[in-house]
């Protein structure tokens, strides 16, 4: 769609027509038009959502060649512009005429989230400046947000709660963690709400032996990795 024919439209309008074209292209494994969606010079940003790794992809020939390597037909589906108040499409004054809009997907797996800014090519089309695509839950085990501190109808105590708790982690910890302080307690907390007992290590040395108990699935960072136990 033309710039000009987009002209009277609302934020909403514009950002909707995007979405439609690129999750119809993603949904049926059409690289190429998926890849049409963005500026030449564009960003996509994955995160666990092609691959069980993170990455930022510039261009559209280094979009178009990751695509080709790892979108499947009828993997991604439900895409939605997100209805919040936060992301929902909004016209971005901080970028040249541009829009702005969180959208929702699914996965054969997980619950995904993303996020796009709109500009206009030379031709008037809007297309894409950066995409964000990331997984948001793993279906079957969503975050399942803050507590209300109340247990078993104010019988228990908050102290023999998170006693109970750290015992059943050090007895059998579905993932160890090992890194430093602050991004520990963040991916922690966020697998613990997950319903998975997670175990900390903050200071460590770690080699890898090639016969070992442990699966190591991915480095998270300098400092942090996750560790499965193989079961």
């Amino acid at each position: 769609m033309s710039g000009s024919a987009l002209g009277s439209l609302c934020a909403q309008d514009i950002a909707q027509a995007w979405l439609t074209d690129f999750s119809r292209s993603l949904s049926t494994g059409d690289c190429q038009t998926a890849t049409s969606a963005f500026l030449k010079d564009g960003w996509l940003r994955d995160i666990l959502v092609f691959t069980w790794n993170n990455r930022s992809l510039f261009g559209t020939s280094k979009i178009m060649k990751y695509l080709e390597e790892n979108l499947e037909r009828d993997t991604l589906s439900d895409f939605r512009l997100n209805d919040e108040s936060h992301l929902a499409p909004y016209n971005n004054q901080s970028l040249p005429t541009a829009v702005s809009s969180g959208f929702t997907f699914r996965t054969p797996i997980a619950f995904g989230q993303g996020f796009v800014n709109l500009s206009q090519d030379e031709s008037g089309n809007w297309k894409a400046l950066t995409v964000l695509m990331m997984m948001k839950d793993l279906i079957g085990h969503e975050e399942s947000g803050p507590e209300e501190g109340v247990y078993e109808g104010h019988t228990r105590a908050w102290v023999d709660v998170n006693e109970e708790r750290r015992k059943a982690v050090e007895e059998n910890p579905h993932v160890i963690i090992l890194g430093d302080e602050n991004p520990k307690y963040s991916f922690r907390t966020r697998r613990q709400n997950r319903g998975s007992l997670a175990k900390t290590v903050p200071d460590f040395e770690f080699t890898y032996p090639k016969e070992s108990s442990f699966n190591v699935i991915q480095a998270i960072s300098r400092d942090l990795a996750y560790i499965y136990p193989t079961r």
